[in-house]
């Protein structure tokens, strides 16, 4: 019975110490993934647009951020389309168990998968694999 109690707490302890040690390696980190590109022909000129999005990790929050990045002819129009996602950031809460990384109440997301020191996921709605790499300042 003492057996049996002992190897209970042992595997309850390092599996607690898997979740800390999971949540503390992506913990004060932020990740940036391309998440769609658009060309745009217009009258004059055009534009290619990348539209990125941004994860800054907290102890218990993450901030989820939008950027786009336009390149376009002629260069006055690249204005507007850099900053039309720059209201769109929001703070969530999460967590994680094992290699697994949820946002709560981020429905577009589901559940992220850490491996390697990169972030993943399955874009159903555009059929796609996305993944974040880390951003080092």
């Amino acid at each position: 019975m003492i057996v049996k109690l002992v190897s209970i707490l042992t595997f309850l302890m390092f599996n607690v110490i898997d979740l800390s040690a999971q949540h503390h390696q992506i913990e004060g980190k932020s990740y940036k993934a391309l998440i769609g590109e658009t060309c745009k022909e217009m009258t004059g000129g055009g534009c290619m647009i990348y539209k990125y999005q941004i994860l800054n990790f907290s102890q218990d929050s993450v901030v989820v951020s939008y950027q786009v990045i336009a390149n376009c002819l002629p260069k006055e129009r690249e204005n507007s389309y850099n900053h039309m996602y720059d209201d769109l950031t929001k703070k969530y809460k999460w967590s994680s168990n094992n290699n697994t990384i949820t946002i709560e109440n981020f429905d577009a997301y589901g559940k992220l998968t850490l491996q390697n020191s990169k972030l993943s996921r399955e874009d159903n709605l555009a059929k796609r694999h996305i993944e974040f790499n880390e951003e080092h300042e």
